[in-house]
């Protein structure tokens, strides 16, 4: 028997490195400027101990601009998606991309998975720290992103998860931060059982 879903829960989501797969991108990019990196050497957090920041920012352009249109979607995470949808839960994405890169997620996702987010729950902020302001401000629960620094920003969520594929728990004190490295581990912890189906 399937749990009932708290209807008044609103979950915000990161979208690169939660929903949308950088990794090829970065990979490729890398390889492109003279560096092989390997997947776990892909999150942020590490790729910038890797290369220097001009390198790390032509990668952040390339994944941001032309490689979204190319990105897969992280496994698991149109089915999560639909699933908590499906169970009453509101779904938000809040996302640091300036203004030029913006119109790259929506398309993305009209593509990849249409009808999860309404345009009005689609909200991009200047910077990292701004998210905590807009999570405030509509009311989220639950918050899950890929940076530890970005979820030790958000103060006015109870409920933080680190989307964490690479094990980056291994580099950081994460504090109140409960780190998940697949989608069905957080639809388990989120729902239980109810999401095996």
């Amino acid at each position: 028997m399937k749990k009932r879903v708290n209807t008044n829960l609103r979950i915000g989501f990161d979208f690169d490195g939660v929903i949308i797969d950088h990794t090829p991108g970065k990979i490729k990019k890398a390889k492109e400027l003279g560096f092989d990196i390997k997947p776990y050497q892909t999150p942020s957090n590490r790729l910038e101990n890797i290369i220097d920041q001009y390198l790390h920012k032509q990668i952040r352009k390339y994944i941001y601009g032309g490689g979204t249109v190319q990105a897969p979607i992280v496994d698991g995470s149109k089915r999560a998606l639909n699933i908590l949808k499906q169970g009453g839960y509101e779904l938000f994405i809040i996302s640091r991309r300036e203004p030029r890169f913006q119109l790259n997620v929506i398309e993305w996702l009209e593509k990849n998975i249409p009808g999860i987010f309404s345009i009005e729950r689609i909200l991009f902020v200047p910077k990292e720290r701004a998210k905590d302001e807009v999570c405030q401000r509509y009311n989220i629960s639950i918050y899950i992103d890929d940076k530890v620094s970005v979820l030790k920003k958000i103060k006015s969520v109870n409920k933080k998860f680190l989307f964490d594929p690479y094990n980056l728990r291994d580099d950081f004190d994460l504090g109140d931060i409960q780190p998940v490295s697949s989608w069905n581990e957080f639809l388990e912890i989120l729902i239980g059982s109810g999401s095996e189906s």
